[in-house]
């Protein structure tokens, strides 16, 4: 008798300890539900947004709109009713959302207890018989988060992290799927052989591949079946892989400045190919088993060449194998793309390009320095000071004009000569410049002087590369005796 009690306690207590689920999960179908919403400021405008991303008619019961609702209505997007809900008005909808005073709220509540219809109400769980999550909408996916109210802070973080995660494609993918399930009943007899065609279809899903793409592979490998063949349906189906290669821009530093997508690539890589400047913390996003080549270029010592790179890029893909080009920065300004894109396209190699923040928006950002100003500087041209012949050969003098900002990428080397030839054209000594060194990565440096000084300020303060210079060009009269002191200063440069 003393055991019985004491197993009658323990499984008290086992039962108090077990972690329940209150607010159990369900989706509602809002293809024919009607839907009202108490309420005519903020937070039933918050509401609202929610709702119109469904099929469901809506009807707001309130005295007055807010500017937002108000456009809804305008845009026949709701029906608005002036007058306070009774019971007999709301008795007809599937869902009721209080989002008025607490008053009203609470009279809401007790019609809709009556009528045993499914209630929210606004920061009141007490009163609410269903809440709603926070949603990442990929429809026809949806992800919903909750916490129970616990900690509705922390589920919208949650959102955040799965919402990177979701391209916004996903949706197309899902819904190009279901358009292919009847081809794919008809080709694969089995349970077993259709789940292994799906399983290696959606493989492609975090790894960059569009909708199109993913759908134009499942048509050929379906095609590639012949009906009238005799098919062994006991096997599993054995689709060969294709390669993919993802040219990633990193950003100029740490790994919270890479775009959703590009963290996506490169968790789903298999190889990442990636050069000198990217930031270690970027390295830590890749996938722990994916294959990594370093092809970094260092000046002034041997490197990987680009023919090498476009060799490394070309033979894992046609391994079947997901690439991710690794570059610091946007890989479409000075970060030859165009060269690997020409060496894919030739090799009929599948590739996306994923753009990144570039350095000069970064740097300047970080240096609280703007770009472009609506009244002085009107426009931004992006320029390197290196080429494989040294100086790049510019046309100078259309640079030397009054309201124009000039991003000059790996320019330190070649600074003489870059101030050297903007002065020589007319371009004001006083022209303010900046000097961002290792911008967005620890020990970064900025230095702010005039054009008249930037070869000093190179000098004295030691700026080594990866440097952004930023010079903002003034105009000055330049006399024929100016000009040719100027063309002395550059030939002494050279």
């Amino acid at each position: 008798m003393i055991q019985a009690s004491k197993r009658l306690q323990q499984n008290k207590r086992s039962q108090q300890n077990r972690r329940h689920m209150r607010y159990f999960p369900i989706y509602y179908d809002m293809q024919n539900a009607s839907v009202a919403i108490v309420g005519g400021g903020e937070e039933a405008a918050q509401k609202l947004r929610l709702l119109k991303k469904t099929p469901a008619k809506i009807t707001v019961f309130a005295t007055n709109l807010n500017a937002e609702l108000e456009d809804s209505n305008k845009n026949n997007l709701i029906e608005w009713q002036k007058e306070e809900p009774t019971e007999k008005n709301l008795a007809p909808f599937s869902l009721i959302y209080a989002a008025s005073d607490e008053e009203t709220n609470e009279k809401i509540a007790q019609i809709a207890y009556r009528l045993k219809t499914p209630l929210n109400v606004v920061d009141a769980p007490d009163l609410c018989n269903f809440i709603t999550p926070a949603i990442v909408d990929r429809a026809p996916i949806t992800v919903a988060i909750g916490s129970e109210g616990a900690a509705p802070v922390l589920a919208r973080m949650i959102k955040t992290k799965i919402e990177a995660l979701l391209s916004t494609d996903i949706g197309n993918i899902a819904k190009r799927a279901q358009s292919l399930r009847h081809l794919v009943a008809k080709k694969y007899t089995t349970f077993e052989q259709r789940r292994s065609f799906w399983d290696h279809l959606f493989k492609d899903v975090f790894a960059g591949a569009t909708s199109a793409t993913i759908y134009q592979n499942a048509l050929d490998d379906l095609n590639h079946l012949n009906e009238d063949a005799d098919v062994d349906h006991t096997k599993q189906v054995n689709v060969t892989s294709k390669g993919f290669v993802s040219l990633v821009g990193a950003g100029p530093g740490p790994s919270d400045l890479l775009t959703f997508r590009a963290a996506r690539a490169l968790q789903s890589a298999d190889v990442v190919i990636y050069d000198r400047l990217i930031d270690p913390s970027v390295l830590e996003i890749i996938r722990r088993d994916a294959r990594r080549i370093f092809v970094g270029k260092t000046p002034g010592e041997k490197c990987t060449s680009q023919e090498e790179i476009n060799k490394h890029i070309l033979n894992e893909a046609n391994k079947g194998l997901r690439v991710v080009r690794l570059k610091c920065g946007d890989p479409l300004i000075f970060g030859r793309a165009g060269e690997e894109m020409d060496a894919m396209k030739e090799d009929s190699v599948e590739f996306e390009i994923i753009p990144g923040i570039t350095a000069a928006n970064a740097c300047a950002a970080e240096a609280n320095l703007p770009l472009t100003i609506r009244k002085d500087t009107r426009a931004l041209i992006y320029l390197t000071g290196h080429s494989a012949e040294g100086l790049t050969p510019y046309n100078w003098a259309s640079f030397a004009t009054k309201d124009v900002m000039l991003v000059l990428y790996m320019g330190v080397k070649m600074a003489p000569k870059i101030q050297a030839n903007l002065l020589a054209v007319g371009a004001s000594p006083k022209s303010k410049i900046s000097i961002i060194e290792n911008g967005c990565k620890e020990g970064s440096r900025t230095f702010t002087s005039t054009l008249g000084r930037l070869s000093q300020e190179i000098k004295h303060n030691n700026v080594s590369n990866p440097a952004i210079i930023l010079i903002s060009v003034e105009r000055q009269m330049v006399s024929i005796e100016e000009k040719r002191a100027a063309t002395v200063n550059m030939t002494e440069v050279e």
